[in-house]
């Protein structure tokens, strides 16, 4: 089976489309010198000669985290082989509130975890 599905109803195109883009951002991540984390498909890591890079991906959505000039660099490289928008640094990606420090960078989704409570009226555990 070849990285894009097969689609054959409508439905699936849309879905064959996001799937032939997170192939080819990939391929290019790959290509560029980043290695997927096989514990996570949409988490790619290269350790560069300024320290560790990251790159998280949600279809067409991306983060990088790293030192600045790593960061820099990636955010160059990507940008030849892709048309992108630059959204500086975040408060919040793909739904999950960003805390970030120096040195640390915490994601958390109190948002869906607060509906979730609302809506099944459910009890803390202890």
């Amino acid at each position: 089976m070849g990285c894009v599905p097969a689609a054959t109803d409508d439905d699936l195109w849309f879905e064959a489309g996001n799937r032939a883009f997170w192939c080819e951002l990939t391929a290019v991540l790959k290509d560029v010198g980043y290695l997927q984390l096989p514990a996570d498909p949409c988490l790619y890591f290269s350790w560069t000669m300024t320290g560790l890079v990251i790159w998280l991906t949600w279809i067409d959505d991306c983060l990088i985290a790293g030192d600045g000039k790593g960061v820099k660099m990636a955010k160059e490289h990507i940008k030849g082989r892709f048309d992108c928008d630059d959204a500086g640094l975040l408060n919040e990606y793909v739904g999950c509130k960003i805390d970030w420090d120096d040195k640390s960078i915490r994601f958390s989704n109190w948002c869906c975890c607060r509906a979730l409570k609302m809506s099944s009226n459910a009890r803390p555990v202890k």
